[in-house]
């Protein structure tokens, strides 16, 4: 499990590179990832969604001041920080290990960054309906995958990850049009999408290829 201590005051550069990220600016992840503690920064290059992708996500995600978005395996909250710092939207992290919930609250808090709120709770256990907008960035690649996996803590198997992706795949298929996702490195096994989805944008970024679809009907 990790191991991981939360600090209580945030470092001065951390909330200046933080305000220059609220004011439009971009900053890079090595300056956004000193929010974090130390021995969790190196993760950041496979695990975290870049500052460039998540910007660019959120930007099609938040359609309208009260969208909310849902980060389906938020991990540290760095896709939802950045998007409530860069648009007017709520963003939503859910987000199996605590001590990573715990982490991106803390934050949040720190830096008064209101419209990002998380939840230590399993995807499968959520009401999706109270969402407009969607976030994945490969979300069950530890499943099937040893070497993506953060500790031990959560059971992985191909037949976990299978019903993980059927849920996905309902709870997306059963919401309304104009629903918007954007998948990052995919959603998983090459997931397709539920009819009814239109691919508005398909761009490699960063290490991969940044998704963004609307449903139309």
């Amino acid at each position: 499990m990790l191991q991981v201590q939360n600090r209580i005051e945030p470092a001065q550069h951390e909330v200046l590179a933080l305000e220059t990220l609220r004011q439009g600016a971009l900053i890079s992840d090595k300056q956004f990832d000193r929010v974090y503690p130390l021995e969790l920064r190196d993760l950041s290059h496979r695990h975290w969604t870049p500052v460039r992708v998540a910007r660019r996500a959120a930007s099609f995600l938040a359609c309208t001041p009260d969208t909310r978005v849902l980060d389906v395996g938020s991990g540290l909250g760095k896709f939802c920080l950045v998007g409530a710092l860069t648009t007017m939207a709520h963003y939503f992290g859910v987000e199996q290990r605590k001590s990573l919930a715990d982490i991106a609250t803390a934050v949040a808090r720190q830096h008064g960054v209101s419209r990002a709120q998380f939840l230590n709770m399993n995807m499968a256990e959520m009401d999706w309906s109270g969402f407009q907008s969607f976030y994945f960035y490969n979300p069950f690649q530890e499943q099937v995958d040893p070497t993506a996996r953060l500790d031990d803590s959560l059971p992985c198997s191909l037949q976990l990850c299978e019903l993980y992706l059927a849920l996905v795949h309902a709870r997306l298929a059963a919401a309304p049009a104009g629903t918007r996702v954007a998948a990052y490195h995919g959603i998983g096994l090459g997931l397709q999408m539920p009819e009814g989805y239109e691919l508005v944008s398909d761009h490699p970024v960063g290490t991969g290829n940044l998704q963004l679809w609307l449903k139309i009907q």
